[in-house]
């Protein structure tokens, strides 16, 4: 992928800023659904909780998504 937002996009420190203003604005109770290669979603450091994990298949040769669902507590 290109890097997008001078280079930032994809690194950890780019990634650790957007679920750190995403803990920041979802209110307790309120629901993260994240979509992507990795199972981390938010996180329990963040105060999240991790209700579901589904992994998507697109069939053939593309990769699987992995979606999480937490809930803020």
């Amino acid at each position: 992928y290109k890097p997008k937002h001078n280079g930032t996009a994809g690194r950890t420190e780019y990634r650790a800023k957007f679920k750190d203003e995403i803990a920041r604005v979802i209110k307790v109770g309120g629901k993260a659904i994240c979509f992507g290669w990795d199972s981390t979603g938010i996180g329990k450091t963040r105060g999240f909780e991790l209700n579901r994990i589904l992994l998507l298949c697109h069939g053939a040769c593309h990769n699987d998504t992995i979606v999480t669902v937490e809930t803020s507590i």
